[in-house]
């Protein structure tokens, strides 16, 4: 095709890339593990955008990343480009529970556990936020 700005049917559509056929998709979405030192944001303040790590064509297609983990935190995060998905997982309305498994400098005490039980105070959060449950692993 010669006509960049040619209208063309998306259904069934499949195109190759490189010779490696690919089947044309209406929304993406993709799982990366975040390493240390990233920041789940467009405009990070003071490390890398975890956008940085994605492909270009991905960050152009405007995919936002499905909740946040701490610039210290390691884990699988979510991308995508569909907002409804994005919504539905992360909306506390939702009520899709989460799961975290943190590994501690220091021993984890019962004394801990109650404090995430009880609630810890976030940034741009304006109440304490509860884990539902909390225990220490072996």
């Amino acid at each position: 095709m010669d006509n960049p700005g040619a209208e063309i049917a998306t259904a069934g559509l499949v195109f190759e890339v490189e010779d490696e056929p690919w089947t044309y998709r209406e929304k993406t979405y993709v799982a990366l593990y975040k390493p240390a030192g990233y920041e789940c944001s467009h405009e990070p303040k003071h490390h890398r955008s975890v956008y940085s790590l994605l492909p270009y064509q991905l960050v152009a297609r405007d995919v936002q990343s499905v909740g946040r983990l701490d610039v210290d935190t390691t884990g699988l995060l979510l991308f995508s480009d569909d907002g409804a998905f994005i919504h539905n997982l992360s909306s506390p309305k939702k009520h899709v529970p989460k799961t975290y498994r943190a590994e501690l400098a220091e021993d984890g005490t019962e004394a801990l556990v109650q404090q995430l039980l009880d609630g810890v105070d976030l940034i741009e959060e304006p109440q304490p936020v509860r884990a539902l449950t909390a225990r220490l692993l072996a």
